[in-house]
């Protein structure tokens, strides 16, 4: 299936192309493209023909909540709250946390200044969000969206210097908890094979990782 997304962010127009394969996009109004596609050798020469640049690649993860017998409670160290009203907190802890992240970095080679824009738009679009604490100050969130079926962690960070306090755990294990009580089938999320960190922690929680997808980018 595809699909195009086309985002703005201040100066920056983002098109955004999950697809099987590439096809004939109109990327004239554009400043970025964004593209996810399955991984295949062929595939990629040609958007390296067409002046894209390989970014990253993701995986599709998976916690069968409803089948699940781990005590999720039990690996929460650091209890989050649910708030909706400390979006600037959470916004500096994203700007702080994603220096390398594709999602953000929009540009071939990183640019924290324009990554910091498109990071404020995604915050911009949290209703609410979990939120770790220590002495008062927020050290990490995680944000869902989803049905009552299904949940996807949308965006999750812990500041750099508390990634040893159980935070990050706390605030995945507290999500899984609540979707289990609530019914909720399984958890989901994406994210980039680079980061094993949350390759280990997705594993501590039993999940799943499938579909692998490359991601690609161009300025225009």
């Amino acid at each position: 299936m595809n699909k195009e997304e086309r985002i703005q962010y201040q100066e920056i127009r983002l098109l955004n192309i999950e697809c099987e394969a590439p096809y004939d996009w109109e990327i004239e109004d554009a400043t970025h493209v964004r593209v996810c596609m399955s991984v295949d050798f062929e595939k990629e020469q040609e958007l390296l023909r067409r002046g894209f640049h390989f970014a990253d690649r993701t995986l599709d993860v998976s916690i069968p909540l409803r089948r699940s017998g781990l005590d999720f409670a039990s690996l929460v160290r650091i209890e989050p709250v649910v708030a909706s009203d400390r979006r600037r907190e959470v916004l500096e802890i994203a700007q702080k946390s994603f220096w390398a992240d594709r999602r953000f970095h929009l540009d071939i080679y990183p640019n924290q200044s324009r990554a910091d824009m498109v990071i404020a738009g995604w915050i911009d679009r949290l209703a609410e969000y979990y939120l770790c604490e220590y002495k008062g100050k927020a050290i990490g969130f995680l944000a869902l969206t989803g049905d009552e079926r299904q949940k996807f962690i949308h965006l999750a960070a812990v500041l750099e210097e508390y990634r040893l306090s159980g935070a990050a755990l706390s605030l995945y294990a507290a999500a899984a908890r609540d979707c289990k009580t609530n019914g909720v089938q399984t958890l989901n999320g994406r994210i980039s094979s680079a980061n094993t960190a949350v390759m280990n922690l997705y594993s501590c929680l039993g999940a799943s990782f499938s579909n692998p997808c490359s991601i690609y980018l161009k300025e225009v």
